[in-house]
């Protein structure tokens, strides 16, 4: 399924290529971005612009017209559909301090898409987030709306667990698997090219051939084995301790360590901006770069140490941004780099993806990456379906039914797991008894040994005997958290291998030949 790419070039923090998406009954249209850690759609909320002073608030936040009037944002109460669940912390971004809320409720939702007979593609009961954030000058603020492109499955309470957007298009036949390839556009090249998303496979046309597989349990994580600085006088490398990086759309800049943001400010004639944390450039600074045909170049693999691995090369026009209030107070001409305050922070944002091509095979557990092409025109779309895993077979949608037994065969089946249960539980039961008696005997024989020694009176050993520990349950957070091993993705670093999350024997994408134009 091809995305309809909206055709226009929004964000506060440069122009990015956006794509439709629509929310409520009668269906309220936004412009956003794809989240590639995000579950679900995020616009934003209309009475959020009361704290922004920007007279075309809802526009610059992607908001189109809605009722004939000029929209703020999602207007909760104007769809007949929605199903409010409750006001929550907003999960995209948070470790990239992108503060606010969320209001999460059901409703219609759904994205326009490039052919059939129906470009608006609609599913009902759908988790969305309308969100609010802080209005303080200097911070980063969620602005343009995302649609969510993970595999997990919300947990926005601890009734209420949804599944994602991807497997919702999924499980109602939507697409094959899932999976999905972007490219970020580029507003440097040539008249706008603007960004491409597929969902169920790739656009070969748009990536060269050269591609390395990474494997993914959960997040986008790459090892970034070098990074080196293209100048008119040569090459300087800026990156020498290699570091895993997540790949994350939630925000536009390289989130890097600071001594290679300071080496590459060095190099570049960067000037530190401390009330906004961000590299700004002087008319000098600007006019040398744009001089020069000069680029970085990032030497990724699987791992920070192992190969295949590849180089891609983004030029300075690609870093050539603009950001606006909230985050200067006015428009001022910036590089998208900032400095982490930890190795969770490490990240590889928007502006890589200009010159990346992305394909994601949750399915597979694998991500390939490979340099983004370009020419004029842009060449016609070479689409590749990636289908399902045989291992791992589709979900069955709400209220369907996967049983291919007869009534009686499958009443039988019941019956039988009702005696097995009954069963088990009566075996375990006897199994503790005999347990308890055996560790009975054991206690009371140690302690006649320990108190004729002296060492443990009759209180104390009762204290070591205890056999089990009331543990706490863990609390249910309010917006999805991953399991543990994607928070040790997360804070993956030099001496952690990600080769542990490799799945077996699949390196290469399930794709079949799917010629357009």
């Amino acid at each position: 399924m091809v995305v309809q790419n909206s055709g226009k070039w929004l964000g506060n923090d440069g122009q990015w290529s956006t794509f439709y998406v629509h929310v409520g009954t009668p269906p309220q249209h936004f412009h956003v971005l794809p989240s590639l850690n995000s579950q679900t759609i995020y616009i934003p909320r209309a009475s959020d612009c009361q704290n922004i002073p920007i007279a075309d608030c809802g526009t610059s936040r992607g908001a189109e017209a809605f009722a004939s009037n000029t929209s703020s944002g999602f207007d909760v109460n104007a769809s007949s559909t929605w199903h409010d669940l409750g006001l929550y912390d907003l999960e995209p971004g948070t470790k990239f301090e992108l503060d606010g809320t969320s209001l999460y409720g059901y409703d219609k939702a759904g994205i326009s898409f490039v052919g059939g007979t129906n470009d608006n593609l609609t599913l009902d009961q759908q988790a969305v987030g309308a969100y609010s954030t802080p209005s303080r000058l200097g911070l980063s603020r969620l602005w343009l709306g995302r649609l969510g492109l993970s595999r997990f499955s919300m947990n926005i309470s601890e009734t209420e667990h949804p599944v994602s957007f991807l497997h919702a298009l999924k499980e109602h036949g939507h697409i094959p698997s899932l999976s999905f390839g972007y490219q970020a556009g580029a507003a440097y090249r040539y008249d706008k090219v603007p960004g491409s998303l597929l969902l169920g496979g790739y656009d070969q046309s748009r990536r060269s051939n050269e591609s390395i597989t990474v494997p993914s349990a959960a997040d986008v994580i790459v090892g970034v084995q070098g990074i080196t600085a293209s100048l008119r006088d040569g090459t300087i490398t800026v990156l020498n301790t290699a570091i895993f990086a997540v790949l994350d759309t939630a925000v536009p800049e390289l989130w890097l360590p600071s001594n290679v943001c300071d080496q590459i400010a060095s190099v570049l004639n960067l000037t530190y901006h401390e009330d906004s944390g961000r590299y700004t450039l002087t008319d000098a600074a600007h006019n040398a770069l744009q001089s020069i045909s000069g680029s970085l170049k990032f030497r990724l693999g699987a791992g920070v140490h192992t190969s295949p691995a590849i180089t891609i090369e983004i030029p300075y026009r690609a870093f050539d941004l603009e950001a606006s209030w909230p985050i200067f107070n006015t428009t001022t001409r910036y590089f998208p780099l900032r400095k982490t305050s930890n190795r969770t922070q490490y990240a590889l944002g928007r502006v890589f993806l200009q010159e990346a091509y992305l394909v994601v095979d949750w399915e597979r557990d694998v991500f390939e990456l490979s340099q983004a092409m370009f020419s004029d025109p842009m060449p016609e779309p070479n689409i590749i379906t990636i289908q399902s895993s045989p291992s791992k077979p589709p979900a069955p949608a709400s209220g369907e039914s996967t049983s291919m037994l007869s009534p009686g065969a499958t009443a039988g089946v019941a019956v039988g797991a009702v005696l097995l249960a009954i069963g088990t539980a009566l075996g375990w039961w006897l199994w503790r008894l005999k347990r308890r008696k055996e560790k009975a005997n054991k206690y009371s024989g140690t302690f006649q040994i320990l108190q004729g020694l002296g060492r443990m009176g009759p209180s104390e050993l009762a204290a070591h005997a205890k056999a089990e520990l009331d543990g706490a349950q863990n609390p249910v957070p309010e917006v999805y958290a991953p399991p543990k091993p994607h928070e040790l993705a997360h804070g993956a670093g030099e001496n952690v291998r990600v080769e542990i999350f490799a799945p077996p024997v699949v390196y290469e994408l399930g794709g079949t030949h799917v010629n357009r134009g």
